[in-house]
């Protein structure tokens, strides 16, 4: 992260629920109202992230990234201005198909 300019404030288990995701990212928004992005690692916990983005109202000014590309996150993904912006799809979903023999 320091390669980019980052800083990371916190590391918080969201327990890879949305609920979850949702109390710690607001406890973080209040502890570090200029945070910049949050970073989940599961789609459940960043939906729970922007859920406090928005009740803390810095929509487009804190972003969410997330990892699974699940199809509840699929609709804000292509609309300006709504987070979270990313997602991706694990390395064992893309090379699900390959086979060794």
């Amino acid at each position: 992260m320091t390669a980019i300019g980052a800083k990371v404030v916190s590391v918080q288990s969201g327990q890879w629920e949305m609920e979850k995701g949702s109390a710690v990212a607001a406890s973080l928004l209040n502890a570090h109202p200029e945070l910049k992005a949050l970073l989940c690692d599961n789609d459940s916990m960043a939906l729970g992230a922007v859920a406090a983005v928005r009740a803390a109202g810095r929509n487009g000014q804190t972003k969410v990234v997330g990892y699974d590309n699940v199809n509840a996150i699929k609709p804000m993904l292509p609309t300006a201005g709504s987070w979270p912006r990313w997602t991706s799809m694990p390395p064992s979903r893309r090379c699900s198909g390959s086979r060794s023999d």
